[in-house]
């Protein structure tokens, strides 16, 4: 699935033909849980989880929360560390929050 494309949708109330990016028609199984990540996918998804929550009119201070949250992570050894137990142990702190 081409995750940069554009798919036409019907709205069910309307019936109004629309366009929504592919990578928000995807199926469920194509999903991984946060524990399944790598640091990596987690450090590139935060800035987009923070501009999501600003688009769709969170509060500054939970907006806020989440960014101290990230730094948080990012600025801790096991995010930079050579250890695979290391970056085992910072997703799934990650996960559980």
């Amino acid at each position: 699935m081409d995750d940069k494309g554009l798919i036409p949708v019907s709205d069910p109330l309307t019936g109004t033909l629309m366009f929504i990016p592919t990578v928000a028609k995807r199926l469920p199984a194509s999903y991984l849980l946060d524990k399944d990540l790598e640091i990596e996918d987690i450090l590139v998804a935060a800035p987009h989880l923070l501009s999501a929550m600003d688009q769709a009119g969170w509060p500054l201070a939970h907006i806020q929360m989440m960014a101290n949250f990230y730094v948080g992570l990012t600025d801790h050894e096991y995010c930079s560390s050579g250890s695979e137990v290391d970056k085992r142990t910072w997703v799934l702190y990650h996960d559980e929050q």
